[in-house]
């Protein structure tokens, strides 16, 4: 495992540092000029946290001549996102369980965390889904005047 060097970034509103990882995991954050790896300058730059997409137009099932969970993801990542929701506008529509199930499980392989927008009709008035990257908090709306995604 071999780490890579950030050096020199800085993290919003603070003074540079080195920002190592391996693997793709930041193992430490160390005063800039200290850390030890394969040395990246990033003198000039800034480090944020992965952006979150709350609206995203996967396509899948239906539309996969148009995008797939896997290209959407892929695309997101390269953008800076670490987690996307799908909108429930596919064809057919995410409207029941097995198959906001199939867009979850293969949003499992993708690259950023996957998670699919819903309204909520059953008890109890809320689920929770943890993600790697991104924690989604699924509300029930309209009647109940709740939000419909809280991420």
């Amino acid at each position: 495992m071999s780490s890579r060097v950030l050096r020199g970034v800085r993290p919003y509103g603070e003074a540079p540092v080195d920002i190592v990882f391996a693997d793709g995991i930041i193992t430490e954050i160390a005063p800039a000029g200290t850390g030890t790896g394969e040395v990246i300058n990033a003198d000039g730059l800034i480090a944020l946290p992965g952006f979150v997409d709350l609206h995203t137009h996967l396509r899948e099932p239906g539309r996969e001549e148009a995008e797939t969970i896997e290209t959407g993801s892929r695309a997101a990542a390269l953008g800076g996102y670490t987690a996307v929701v799908a909108m429930p506008n596919t064809e057919p529509a995410l409207d029941n369980v097995p198959l906001v199930a199939h867009v979850l499980s293969r949003g499992d392989s993708a690259v950023v965390d996957v998670a699919v927008a819903v309204r909520s009709t059953f008890d109890p008035f809320w689920t929770v889904r943890t993600y790697p990257r991104l924690t989604a908090l699924l509300l029930p709306t309209a009647s109940t005047r709740r939000p419909q995604t809280v991420a």
